[in-house]
């Protein structure tokens, strides 16, 4: 796969996986994407109050599974204006 069509398939990922959820990109707290060696994009993803986990088959452009979940309080942290912020596992503001 070339570097256009990496790009592509990137941008193609993301907009199935939040469309999946029914998420705006610009929502998005946190993105974590992986292709493995057989074209599968594992995207986890999270906004203000969920946590979602989608696998993409990229070649035939499939949503193959999707996970979601509410955030858990101690994901949350407040910021200086008072509106909270998800945090990931290691205390970083996303």
């Amino acid at each position: 796969m070339n570097k256009t069509n990496r790009q592509y398939s990137v941008v193609k990922a993301l907009e199935l996986a939040t469309g999946q959820a029914g998420v705006k990109p610009s929502d998005l707290r946190s993105v974590d994407l992986t292709l493995d060696e057989s074209g599968l994009y594992i995207i986890s993803f999270c906004d203000d109050w969920m946590s979602y986990c989608c696998y993409i088959d990229i070649f035939n452009e499939h949503v193959l599974g999707f996970l979601s979940e509410p955030l858990s309080a101690e994901y949350y942290e407040r910021d200086a204006s008072g509106r909270k912020n998800a945090v990931n596992e290691i205390g970083n503001a996303v």
